[in-house]
């Protein structure tokens, strides 16, 4: 029975993707100029919270080099789209309306969101390395590109594990390369049949062709800071991305706000990362079974 409700469910994804890749932006033509200067373009879909975009491009030009970072913006909130727009256009970061949807299903909108990015703006530009990223991701401390191997295996990023034989990057932080197996054939949409989120599909396109525990992912760790008097954990990612994590779709934010903007202040007075942790640490777990035969 399950067989038939995920097949059932896959049609209707294809059915909803293919309809809305045919959707146009009035970015494009910006695009078409800008996609010539890309080198290796990170896209981060924004949504509804212009004050994590600002703090995102920010930290983005101060902490990473060799690589462009990309606004592509979700948001449903007209006014939300408009302050996004004129952080982008103040910085001089590139900005791309992504087209309207009426999709609420958080995972089914961030996927539909992902390949249309992949579909319109890396394939017909003929992009040959590019990544995602959260828009709630903040580098904190320096980040080269240049550092990110994509050589091997033609791919990079956080692990994340669905089952006992699946696993994905997650979609927060990927980065492809030419070289990865069916480059041109990636596809971003969740698989639920196989446990796996936003991104999953990559699975059986990529991911299945090789053993999990004999490649290198970035480290992943939650850790503890401490801010003024108040202590809380967050996820640092690769030693540089603060991971904010579960502000789009609901009200988290407004429960993490007082510490973010603290946070956000410590940091820009020069504070390192390092000097307010606290020293606790435990590694994210990928939920996936790490042995040479599983994966299949």
């Amino acid at each position: 029975m399950n067989t038939l409700k995920y097949f059932l469910k896959d049609i209707r994804n294809d059915f909803v993707q293919s309809r809305y890749n045919q959707k146009r932006s009035e970015s494009l033509s910006i695009w078409n100029v800008k996609a010539l200067e890309m080198r290796f373009p990170v896209f981060s879909i924004a949504f509804e919270n212009p004050f994590v975009t600002q703090w995102q491009i920010d930290s983005f030009q101060s902490h990473v080099s060799n690589a462009q970072l990309v606004i592509c913006d979700n948001s449903r909130d007209l006014a939300k789209r408009q302050g996004i727009r004129e952080i982008c256009e103040k910085a001089g970061v590139v900005y791309i309306a992504l087209p309207a949807s009426t999709i609420t299903h958080p995972n089914r909108s961030h996927s539909l969101a992902m390949n249309w990015i992949y579909q319109n703006l890396v394939l017909t530009h003929n992009i040959q390395q590019f990544g995602f990223i959260d828009h709630d991701l903040i580098p904190v401390s320096s980040f080269n590109f240049s550092d990110v191997d994509l050589n091997k295996v033609g791919f990079y990023g956080s692990l994340y594990g669905g089952g006992l034989k699946t696993w994905q990057l997650w979609a927060g932080y990927c980065f492809f390369g030419k070289s990865c197996r069916n480059f041109n054939k990636l596809d971003f949409m969740y698989d639920f049949s196989l446990s796996l989120d936003t991104g999953g599909r990559n699975y059986k396109h990529v991911f299945r062709h090789y053993t999990a525990d004999h490649l290198k992912f970035a480290p992943n760790l939650n850790v503890e800071l401490k801010v003024g008097n108040s202590a809380f954990d967050i996820q640092l990612i690769d030693h540089a991305w603060l991971h904010i994590g579960g502000i789009s779709y609901n009200q988290n934010f407004e429960k993490k706000a007082d510490n973010m903007q603290r946070l956000k202040s410590q940091l820009d007075q020069g504070c390192s990362i390092e000097s307010l942790r606290t020293g606790k640490q435990n590694p994210v777990l990928a939920n996936v079974l790490l042995s040479k035969n599983v994966l299949v």
